[in-house]
């Protein structure tokens, strides 16, 4: 999918009590060059031991790229949701790295004791010297966030354990109570996502939520 001048995504997910989904797209997300913000924004609400786990393949800015993703996760008492959002710098094969104009994401998450996340990130290609520096010669960005969870039924240690095995540069936390966010540089989006893949996995089963293989999303390196 590539989004152009003018053009909007719009996705809400509603899921019933008990239910769950995974939702993925087409393939990679081009945001193309344009005179204003392309948009993408997914509102979820999920009722009370509902879960959602969502795995949007990896989004790649063209040059002069100018785009806004809003994501809104609103969960029930005993409701779980996974997603990842995995960013290239831009189109590393042609050796295009922070070319773009602006890109924005805000992910806001709140469960039924409150808000648990309100994450808001601008990346400017303007900012690519000091931005080479912070990725330190990584071209993609990854992002986790596990949500609806308690402590014990996914733990912190274990998944920045299994992370620090598989990337060159990862780290987890638990900003809020019930949720896990992890963050991960390295130079393949297909490893940041096989890296992801059993947090991911754990969450959904702590949630209820039957076992998912990765050939299920199309994932090509299943």
């Amino acid at each position: 999918m590539a989004l152009g001048e003018g053009e909007e995504l719009d996705v809400s997910v509603q899921l019933d009590e008990g239910a769950s989904l995974a939702l993925t797209t087409q393939g990679p997300t081009a945001l193309l060059r344009t005179g204003r913000a392309a948009v993408q924004r997914y509102a979820v609400r999920l009722a009370e031991r509902s879960h959602l786990t969502l795995l949007p393949w990896v989004t790649i800015p063209f040059p002069g790229a100018l785009s806004r993703l809003d994501v809104d996760v609103r969960l029930a008492e005993g409701a779980s949701f996974a997603a990842w959002d995995v960013l290239a710098v831009g189109r590393v094969g042609r050796g295009e790295r922070f070319r773009f104009e602006e890109l924005r994401a805000s992910w806001r998450i709140e469960g039924p004791a409150g808000l648990m996340l309100d994450d808001r990130l601008i990346l400017r290609g303007s900012d690519r010297e000091a931005a080479e520096t912070l990725m330190a010669g990584r071209t993609h960005v990854g992002s986790l966030y596990l949500a609806g969870l308690a402590e014990d039924a996914l733990a912190v240690e274990a998944v920045r354990k299994s992370l620090d095995g598989a990337l060159e540069l990862a780290g987890a936390s638990r900003p809020a109570p019930r949720l896990l966010v992890a963050r991960a540089l390295d130079r393949s989006a297909d490893r940041l996502e096989q890296a992801f893949w059993p947090a991911v996995a754990a969450c959904r089963a702590a949630g209820g939520a039957p076992a998912l293989a990765p050939e299920a999303v199309a994932r090509r390196w299943f």
